[in-house]
């Protein structure tokens, strides 16, 4: 038994010896005309492997559940946004907004709504997101979402990080796939819950709690208020996460008065700042005049 052991182990090393060496052979050939690249070839590994993988999940009749019962269901997505890598993961995104978070947090009476990347990009925002943000009312609604979920996905949900009362950082593997398994496509879905009555998010904007503002399930973060936040996190980390292109692509010139009087209702000191930094996004990007902050007062 142990020398059977040590032979599998020989021929594994052996085997991981050849496909460094065919990195290394396209690492180099990169540069030659007419040579496979080094992208090209790692992306035959892995398609070579997702096919591997697919087929004897098949053959066993073990594959891994499915969050969503058909490929046709994100096939109206891919048609009116384009057929490529990030519009599957969006796609995917909305389902599992849609088929898991919504009726797993309703049903468990938890009052939430989205904000971050995930609420930009679905009212114009540019930065495409990377997980579903969620902000709920109060800071036991976060333990409570982390176990709902967990009841609802059992092992399959990984939660990364969990800090009571103020945040949770979940993930799940979404899937896709055809009723005859001849089409399959996964993603990760990242799922950050916080509470945003908590003052450790941020001692400079007021909370939906302390402006007395309640949570209908499912909204959506105002634009205005997205703006806001990135305007805080770029007087603290100035661009850290290019917000200040965010804000480009979600605002326009007969914004600014708005947002500043929004300015004047949510953010407790330093209200100029807020106005002058917006201001100064605004116009070097063409979209208000230089003089226009001043002849809004």
């Amino acid at each position: 038994m142990y020398v059977g052991q040590q032979d599998k182990d020989i021929k594994s090393r052996i085997l991981q010896q050849q496909e460094r060496n065919k990195v290394q052979q396209f690492k180099l050939a990169d540069n030659r005309k007419g040579a496979m690249t080094y992208e090209s070839y790692m992306q035959k590994v892995q398609d070579k492997r997702q096919t591997s993988y697919l087929k004897k999940n098949t053959e066993n009749k073990q594959v891994q559940i499915q969050l969503f019962p058909d490929y046709s269901i994100i096939e109206d997505d891919l048609k009116e946004n384009g057929i490529n890598n990030y519009n599957y993961k969006l796609a995917i995104m909305k389902n599992a907004e849609e088929k898991i978070i919504r009726p797993t947090l309703i049903g468990n009476n938890i009052n939430y709504r989205y904000g971050g990347s995930f609420a930009a990009f679905l009212q114009g925002g540019g930065r495409k997101p990377c997980d579903i943000d969620i902000e709920v009312e109060e800071g036991s609604d976060v333990m409570k979402s982390r176990d709902a979920l967990s009841q609802k996905l059992g092992n399959r949900l990984d939660v990364k990080c969990f800090h009571e009362n103020l945040c949770a950082y979940m993930s799940f593997l979404g899937i896709l796939q055809s009723k005859d398994h001849t089409r399959r496509y996964e993603h990760l879905i990242n799922i950050d819950v916080s509470n945003e009555a908590s003052p450790q998010f941020s001692t400079s904007i007021k909370s939906p709690k302390e402006m007395s503002e309640s949570f209908n399930n499912g909204d959506l973060v105002s634009v205005d208020d997205l703006i806001i936040n990135y305007l805080d996190r770029l007087r603290k980390k100035p661009n850290k996460k290019n917000d200040d292109q965010q804000i480009r692509t979600l605002a326009n010139e007969d914004d600014f008065s708005r947002i500043s009087e929004r300015i004047d209702e949510k953010v407790k000191d330093n209200r100029e700042y807020y106005k002058q930094l917006l201001h100064y996004i605004l116009f070097t990007a063409g979209i208000i005049p230089e003089n226009y902050y001043s002849t809004s007062k």
